[in-house]
């Protein structure tokens, strides 16, 4: 039972950190999966299989995460504008 709960838990905190990203980003091709809390702006642009679990993007440039993005925890990428 206590796994069971555990699951369920990590599906929601995965839809919930998945739909706020998606409601900030810039645009998508394939819909990211976000694991843990992420920020993102409105000029971050994602390709296909991307995953996050715990990355901050901070600045007013343009951001292009490729296809295959894989980001580990507690990483910042600081972006000035071009």
């Amino acid at each position: 039972m206590i796994i069971r709960c555990r699951i369920f838990i990590k599906k929601l905190r995965k839809f919930f950190y998945t739909s706020l990203a998606i409601q900030k980003i810039g645009g998508y091709k394939e819909k990211p999966n976000v694991n843990r809390r992420s920020h993102f702006t409105k000029n971050t642009f994602l390709g296909k299989n991307c995953h996050f679990n715990g990355l901050c993007i901070e600045g007013g440039g343009k951001v292009i995460i490729g296809n295959n993005f894989h980001s580990g925890k507690d990483i910042l990428i600081r972006v000035l504008p071009s």
